[in-house]
């Protein structure tokens, strides 16, 4: 990324991954670090390298983590927080739009943020 001037990395991620920042409940925490890497394998693992990449670099970047992705519409307004899980299902217009947002934003930097719907 040094190589290509890139300062800035927006990208989407599993709920799944964790952070330092997070402060879920023991449930939600579970759920996430404990039972979600059973099914889902080499994708936390991969995820968790990529984290692991990012927070080594330069670089800037925002995370988005998503449970479900919904094709729909979305029916409620996009809720976000950097320490604990939002919820199961995000619709694919409002990640975008979050995504896209990001870009000239500096509100999340280096974290990695709960989306839903």
């Amino acid at each position: 990324m040094k190589k290509h001037d890139i300062s800035l990395f927006v990208l989407m991620g599993g709920a799944s991954l964790q952070h330092p920042d997070d402060e879920n409940n023991l449930f939600t925490h579970l759920l996430l670090t404990k039972l979600a890497p059973k099914i889902l394998g080499d994708v936390c693992l991969d995820r968790e390298q990529e984290f692991k990449l990012l927070l080594n670099s330069l670089v800037n970047f925002t995370i988005a983590r998503a449970a479900k992705l919904d094709d729909g519409q979305a029916k409620n307004p996009l809720k976000t927080s950097h320490s604990k899980f939002q919820g199961g299902n995000v619709s694919i217009h409002s990640l975008a739009a979050f995504l896209v947002d990001q870009v000239k934003s500096d509100n999340y930097f280096c974290k990695a943020v709960y989306v839903a719907n």
